[in-house]
């Protein structure tokens, strides 16, 4: 894969390793690992190899702010907590705005965003803050967005105007599989980790799906702003807020890696997202 990936034979790419470790005087990789690892050597290499990439096309970069003009390829991931609720809504004015620039979307848990900006595979994540590596990733907070309580026509919680934590029955959550940091916040905030739901169990990707359950059969789930606010009217009347002494919210952010260097197309999407956030 690294051959194909640097457009040279296997062999080709052995021999400049080799030579590169004999000018060095280092080894590189603990070729008797499987898979192959790097050394601590190794490691500094790369880091210093990625700061010099990051730092060659940063003129680039910095000659187009100068000539106000955007152009290229950005690549972009987005949690699937977020990308039905907010992707549509920044992204024809973006377009609009710079036809130069192309767009590559992916929905990945976070899990595989960091692993991706890590490795220059995306230019940026859309994500829950608080869930990646501050070693090799910096997040910044746009906006918070509120969590609410979806509960069921029957549900006690109807008959109330704001809900405490004590408030929740826990064992009848319906929540997102592992994997969605929705899940673990809504896990935290309710202290849910022992929680056992003898009437069904559920895992689905889409909060869609879970409201359209809960209404069937009954239960309660933690959705986050953004997908209250598509919800149908008829829907609606089964929200509930968070009582104001409960910080019940998560933060969304924009991720890059440490490396990042399109700078001028990232101030671009962010502030498309935060106007779209605001008017739409």
């Amino acid at each position: 894969l690294a051959s194909e990936h640097c457009y040279v034979t296997q062999p080709s790419l052995s021999t400049q390793i080799k030579n590169l470790e004999n000018e060095l005087g280092v080894i590189l990789l603990n070729r008797a690992d499987k898979p192959i690892t790097l050394t601590e050597a190794g490691k500094v290499v790369v880091q210093q190899a990625n700061e010099a990439i990051s730092g060659f096309y940063t003129i680039t970069e910095k000659i187009n702010e100068m000539k106000v003009e955007l152009k290229g390829t950005f690549r972009l991931a987005v949690i699937p907590t977020i990308a039905p609720y907010l992707l549509h809504k920044f992204l024809p004015d973006f377009i609009s705005k710079y036809p130069n620039v192309k767009i590559e979307i992916k929905e990945m848990y976070t899990r595989d965003i960091e692993v991706e900006l890590k490795s220059g595979k995306i230019d940026m994540g859309l994500l829950a803050a608080g869930f990646t590596d501050p070693t090799d990733i910096d997040e910044e907070i746009i906006f918070s967005d509120k969590f609410y309580i979806y509960h069921s026509k029957d549900s006690d919680l109807a008959e109330m105007d704001e809900v405490h934590i004590a408030d929740i029955d826990t064992s009848s959550l319906i929540l997102l599989p592992d994997g969605h940091c929705l899940r673990t916040q809504v896990i935290d905030l309710c202290n849910a980790q022992n929680r056992k739901n003898d009437k069904i169990s559920f895992e689905c990707g889409s909060l869609v799906t879970i409201s359209r359950i809960i209404d069937s059969v009954g239960g309660a789930t933690i959705l986050p702003q953004m997908a209250v606010n598509v919800l149908p009217d008829a829907q609606k009347t089964q929200i509930k807020p968070f009582s104001p002494i409960i910080n019940a919210r998560r933060d969304i952010a924009i991720a890059v890696s440490k490396h990042f260097y399109k700078k001028s197309i990232y101030k671009a999407i962010k502030a498309e997202i935060i106007n779209s956030n605001k008017t739409k």
